[in-house]
C-alpha cells in the first residue's frame, strides 16, 4: 500500500509540473519572446512530442540501467535545465524544454510496472488510476475505470482472486 502510495503521489508530482508547463508555455513565449500565436503552439506540439518520445526512451533506458534510477534520474534531472530556462534565449528555450519534457516523461513506464508488480492481479486498476491521474486524452476519469477491465479479464479467464488493495 505505501509503494503505491509513493507511486501515486510521484505520477502526480510530475503531472502537476508538466500541465502546469503545457498551460503557460505559449503565453510565456508570446510574452517573453514576442512569438506568434503559430509559433507557440508548433513550440508547445515540440514539447508534446518529446513527452511522447521520453515514455518511449524512458522505457528503453530504464530496461538497461534500471526502473529505480530512471524513476530518480526523471525526478532530479529535470531541476539544472529547469532553473536555466528563465535565462536561455529563444532557441534555447525550445532546447532546454524538449529535454525537460524527456527528461520528465521517462519514468512513466518504469512506475506503471513497478504499480503492476505491487497489484498483479489489478492491471486495469492500476492501468486506470495512472490514465486518470495523467489525464489522457484531455479527461478527468475517475480512477475506478480499471475496474471494469480487471473484471472482465477475471471473467474471461476464470481467474477467482480479487483486485483489492492488499491489508499489510
Amino acid at each position: 500500500m505505501t509503494g503505491m502510495i509513493v507511486l501515486t503521489l510521484l505520477m502526480v508530482s510530475k503531472v502537476a509540473y508538466v500541465e502546469s508547463f503545457r498551460s503557460f508555455y505559449t503565453f510565456y513565449l508570446i510574452e517573453r519572446f514576442g512569438a506568434s500565436i503559430p509559433t507557440s503552439q508548433i513550440m508547445l506540439f515540440v514539447f508534446l512530442l518529446a513527452q511522447a518520445a521520453g515514455v518511449l526512451i524512458g522505457g528503453i533506458v530504464g530496461d538497461r540501467i534500471g526502473r529505480y534510477r530512471i524513476i530518480w534520474i526523471s525526478v532530479l534531472g529535470p531541476l539544472p535545465f529547469t532553473l536555466l530556462l528563465p535565462y536561455a534565449d529563444f532557441f534555447w528555450t525550445g532546447v532546454l524544454t524538449v529535454v525537460i519534457s524527456l527528461i520528465i516523461a521517462s519514468a512513466f513506464a518504469s512506475i506503471l510496472i513497478y504499480a503492476i508488480e505491487l497489484l498483479p492481479e489489478c492491471v486495469g486498476l492500476i492501468g486506470g488510476l495512472l490514465a486518470s491521474i495523467s489525464g489522457w486524452r484531455g479527461s478527468r476519469r475517475p480512477s475506478s475505470e480499471g475496474w471494469p477491465t480487471a473484471s472482465a479479464s477475471k471473467a474471461s479467464t476464470g481467474f477467482a482472486a480479487s483486485c483489492r488493495w492488499p491489508a499489510y
